[in-house]
């Protein structure tokens, strides 16, 4: 049976660990926020008062008593330091929300290791580093793991629980079960590169990227195309904009870095120098088919003849990830799914997703884009969908995929 998280100390006060600190201090939680600036930590501390006013009005709306009420006692349980190691003396969970920089993570935590109680669990909130790596730090594995929270983490639904081999199941059941605590949806997820989202949602938005540094499509139509004719809510290019262009470069880094043998992982020239360049095209047979395409009442976008086009080119990859997800034993396919589907706010998941477009047609594309374009990486086919195939599992249209279907 996990123990229960009562006292949290969260390092970092930026909009990471100020959103975790508020969120904690409102479910219940003694908080206490760390950081080294002063300053920083009393004008995270103002922000978390605010917003926790606005979560109030939002939650209670004429109830004036119960507003009050939550205000002040979530108010009265988060507390600051500027001294980390004086602050977790009595912590149950440490949660770690400070720059994505390896060494400065790791020397952090071997000198919280020293000072911490021995059931202290440990965690980071990186979204593109090693949880074993940093773990490394300490002397404590069983009770380490990633608690990777999303941003607005007030508003965000989604907690990825990341174990690393030596994290111990009670270890694990604790973070879970603090995260449902916390009002999040919690996935498990083996220790890799970008977790479950970041996995799958930085190379399938590269590719958006490359399609463009290409010149198959532009900005404009990528998103529309994936937007109309996947159902995402936001399109790859904007959905780059909106993480920051900065933060995907940095994470792909670091990924080429860790692994440069992996095509997925290779950098963007174009995301490097921030340019965006498309190739003319035949004005006549683009007017011809632009207004053939409007006439049909659809809304045209343009490409160039590329494997899988714009919406396929994105779409096949980003569901081969995933099923290598599943394959490799990183993540359930229910937790796949849950990911994409509350921390990317898609209307299925890519689990499902496979099932509904059917699995032999993945399989008949792969196999087609592996003979024309050999050696790519991200075209290949992945064993666990081949296995399924041949059991005759095709998804939704025979009953049975990776999930069974009712008739």
């Amino acid at each position: 049976m996990s123990a229960a998280i009562k006292n949290v100390t969260v390092i970092g006060s930026g909009l990471m660990g100020a959103g975790i600190a508020q969120v904690a201090a409102q479910t219940g939680h003694i908080v206490t926020m760390v950081d080294i600036d002063e300053m920083a930590v009393n004008k995270a501390e103002k922000r978390i008062g605010d917003s926790i006013k606005r979560v109030a009005k939002k939650k209670f709306g004429d109830d004036g008593d119960g507003a009050a009420e939550f205000i002040s006692g979530s108010i009265s349980r988060l507390g600051t330091s500027t001294d980390a190691v004086a602050a977790v003396g009595s912590a149950d969970l440490v949660v770690e929300a400070i720059v994505e920089n390896l060494n400065v993570k790791k020397k952090l935590f071997a000198e919280l290791d020293k000072a911490a109680p021995s059931h202290t669990i440990f965690a980071s909130n990186t979204s593109s580093l090693s949880i074993t790596a940093i773990a490394d730090a300490t002397t404590r594995k069983d009770r380490f793991g990633g608690l990777h929270f999303f941003n607005p983490v007030p508003v965000m639904k989604l907690l990825e629980v990341v174990r690393i081999p030596e994290t111990s199941q009670e270890t694990y059941e604790s973070m879970c079960d603090w995260g449902k605590a916390m009002g999040k949806v919690t996935v498990e997820c083996k220790d890799t590169p970008g977790f479950i989202v970041n996995r799958l949602l930085i190379p399938y938005t590269l590719e958006a990227i490359r399609l463009l540094e290409r010149g198959d499509a532009s900005a404009r139509d990528i998103d529309t195309a994936m937007k109309l004719g996947a159902g995402y809510p936001m399109g790859p290019i904007e959905l780059s904009d909106y993480v920051g262009l900065d933060t995907s470069k940095f994470i792909i880094d670091g990924w080429h870095k860790s692994f440069p043998d992996v095509e997925l992982f290779k950098p963007s020239p174009m995301l490097e120098k921030l340019v965006v360049k498309i190739a003319e095209t035949t004005e006549e047979t683009l007017a011809t088919m632009n207004d053939w395409g409007k006439a049909m009442g659809k809304k045209v976008v343009l490409c160039k003849d590329s494997p899988g086009f714009i919406t396929n080119r994105l779409f096949v990859p980003y569901l081969l990830s995933s099923i290598r997800l599943l394959e490799r034993g990183i993540a359930t396919k229910e937790d796949i799914d849950k990911a994409c589907k509350y921390g990317l706010g898609h209307v299925m998941g890519p689990i499902e997703l496979s099932d509904f477009v059917g699995l032999d047609t993945l399989v008949n594309v792969s196999e087609a884009w592996m003979k024309d374009y050999p050696g790519v990486q991200e075209f290949e086919l992945p064993p666990l969908l081949k296995k399924a195939v041949d059991e005759g599992k095709f998804g939704r249209k025979s009953g049975e995929g990776f999930y069974k279907y009712s008739e």
